[in-house]
């Protein structure tokens, strides 16, 4: 197993908080891998006493796909963002903790995953909303943290800079008909706040044009498995969506894409 963790310009972020976390939760820094951009990063993040793997990219997209193509086939891989402060555990009205069972959440994962997939947490840490079970419905697999067996499979490269987890999360349950996710773990991070980042190459308004560009994209291109989330954009920086309920198999979703594709003049994959 390998976990794999794509960082800009965040050393110091990637040192006080996501790897301050992994030590937490006894894992070897042995195990991580740190994809940085170029020869800048090299050297900041030269002290850093992990395997450190030159991408040439501080693109989200190509930095994302670098990662899927890089380890071996049957491969497992845990992608953890740098920033993560650390994971929560709780659900309903139960008072939520810091969770420190990372390698149990990681094998219960993988164990969900058997035949492949992807499995991952929820997007926040707010235990309101949290929930004591594993789903493996079509729900958001946020990249905070994911773990999945490496296919090098080209189908499931993401390709919008915006949204590129739901990307994600859609092309894996085309694929394998589930996406597996732990409700009553999740993530303490400042994603949209924090410096540096594989966002930080984009000022405001190009990152408001990606974000907007990757919904109307996804909701055009996949309109059975996701719609624009009209009420939660009138509330955020940037225009969201929200996946559809969705029970067909993986034939039936592969059918249907082929079918939308043609339609919408998409050149299909599936």
């Amino acid at each position: 197993m390998r976990i794999a963790i794509p960082s800009h310009r965040r050393a110091q972020t990637l040192q006080n908080k996501t790897l301050a976390m992994l030590k937490e939760n006894g894992i070897d820094a042995s195990l991580v891998d740190v994809f940085i951009s170029d020869e800048t990063d090299s050297q900041a993040y030269a002290e850093i006493p992990c395997n450190k793997i030159v991408t040439g990219s501080s693109n989200v997209v190509e930095k994302f796909n670098f990662i899927h193509f890089h380890y071996p086939v049957g491969e497992k891989v845990v992608v953890i963002e740098d920033d993560i402060e650390e994971l929560v555990f709780g659900y309903g009205e139960n008072v939520k903790t810091k969770f420190t069972k990372l390698t149990s959440l990681i094998d219960k994962g993988f164990e969900n995953i058997p035949f492949g997939g992807i499995w991952g947490v929820v997007p926040h840490h707010n235990a309101f909303f949290m929930k004591n079970r594993v789903t493996d419905d079509l729900k958001l697999v946020v990249a905070h943290l994911f773990g999945y067996v490496s296919t090098r499979d080209p189908r499931l490269a993401v390709t919008q800079i915006g949204k590129s987890d739901y990307e994600r999360t859609i092309l894996y349950y085309i694929l394998f008909g589930r996406t597996v996710r732990m409700d009553m773990v999740g993530v303490k991070t400042r994603s949209y706040e924090a410096a540096g980042g594989m966002q930080s190459d984009l000022d405001g308004m190009a990152r408001f044009a990606k974000e907007k560009h990757a919904v109307r994209y996804l909701t055009q291109k996949y309109p059975h498995l996701c719609k624009k989330n009209a009420k939660k954009s009138e509330t955020s920086k940037f225009d969201e969506i929200t996946l559809l309920r969705n029970s067909y198999s993986p034939k039936k979703l592969q059918e249907a894409q082929r079918i939308i594709d043609a339609k919408i003049g998409h050149t299909t994959v599936w």
